[in-house]
């Protein structure tokens, strides 16, 4: 509301201008009319530290959660639970080694793969209760792998290119496939399907319940991120393109200004990041542009969060919360040391938690209520 000083007050009791009047109720209708009219999927978010667990040596792997805690991998082979209600560790046990894996639980276990300096890996089992090892299976070498948990089996995915299926009942292989040089960066899941990306610029459709390639989609480019979209693939690659493949038929091509980071597929379509920092939100029909957002940052990640967008930045402390109806921003939530996020955000039980270089934070929209 303006401010009138006392001469301008007293020429208002004198009589002012019919124009002044109407452009001042013109200026005020708008501005209520613009407060009213906001959707309440643009109000703002709020989120609050409930807790901190300190982590000097957290692996820059993904964790996995319960209805309970959060399992993470600490440097010297350890895997570590942490209590959800207010972030206490609850046991921590070292396996030896190196764990080049992410953590997948499975049942009443967690699995996680080691690696060591005699470039031998092996695939281990834990209890998820006490942390003591209960199962070992050698496989052979990788760098890295990805491990998933679909019907009571276990895929593992290696960078030299393996895919095999592990039976968590009987715990013995089921099938193996191959692949040339995958990216494992570029994995994408929906139920018992795996998009994978190799180096020859094809993006493969696997069938992990049948344990067998469904398709293999050229491209023109080096492939950086994957999706699904029903029975339909989407993938980017470095030259800004995102393609929506409908078997042997492309369906839309959208040209961005630079290499797509990351596909996300939502309720209000297709969610999308490119490394010249814009994030777009697209129609899933024929790949128009509803909304486009430039970020602050070079984009590293882009999460799915309680119906909000979390965006990343490569160096930064603070990610932004945006709609994703209109791409608005109505919420960031920042670290407190400039290390920057080491981990995409994750959400386990009403809690959405961050990775720092050095520690793992707890937060919720509710209040906090620590036990």
């Amino acid at each position: 509301m303006p401010q009138f000083k006392h001469n301008q007050l007293k020429s208002i009791k004198t009589g002012i201008s019919l124009p002044f009047w109407f452009g001042f109720l013109i200026w005020v209708f708008l501005l209520t009319t613009a407060v009213i009219a906001q959707s309440p999927g643009s109000s703002l978010v709020t989120l609050s530290k409930c807790w901190q667990y300190e982590s000097p040596g957290l692996r820059t792997v993904s964790p996995a959660a319960d209805s309970s805690n959060l399992y993470i991998a600490e440097e010297g082979g350890r895997v570590t639970a942490v209590s959800l209600s207010n972030g206490t560790r609850l046991w921590s046990t070292e396996l030896g080694g190196d764990i080049s894996s992410n953590v997948a639980l499975a049942d009443s276990n967690l699995y996680v793969i080691t690696s060591d300096i005699s470039k031998r890996s092996r695939l281990r089992s834990l209890s998820n209760t006490s942390g003591l090892p209960n199962f070992e299976l050698d496989i052979p070498f990788a760098d890295n792998f990805q491990l998933f948990s679909i019907n009571a089996k276990l895929v593992i995915v290696s960078n030299a290119g393996a895919i095999t299926s592990v039976s968590t009942v009987n715990r013995t292989s089921e099938w193996s496939l191959s692949i040339t040089n995958p990216d494992l960066k570029t994995i994408a899941m929906q139920e018992s399907k795996l998009l994978i990306s190799s180096a020859d610029r094809r993006v493969h459709y696997f069938d992990l319940d049948q344990g067998k390639e469904l398709r293999s989609i050229p491209a023109e480019n080096d492939v950086s991120a994957t999706s699904f979209i029903g029975a339909d693939v989407l993938f980017g690659d470095t030259r800004g393109n995102l393609i929506r493949q409908h078997k042997e038929r492309r369906s839309w091509r959208l040209k961005s200004g630079a290499k797509i980071v990351k596909i996300l597929n939502s309720e209000n379509g297709i969610i999308a990041a490119s490394t010249d920092n814009f994030v777009y939100g697209l129609a899933a029909y024929n790949g128009d542009i509803h909304w486009k957002k430039r970020m602050p940052g070079r984009i590293s990640d882009i999460t799915m969060i309680n119906d909000q967008v979390v965006v990343q930045m490569i160096g930064e402390s603070a990610a932004i919360l945006l709609d994703p109806n209109d791409g608005k921003p109505v919420g960031q939530f920042s670290l407190d040391d400039e290390g920057g996020f080491v981990l995409p955000p994750m959400e386990a039980k009403e809690t959405v938690l961050f990775f720092s270089p050095t520690y793992v934070l707890g937060t919720t929209e509710q209040k906090c209520t620590l036990k």
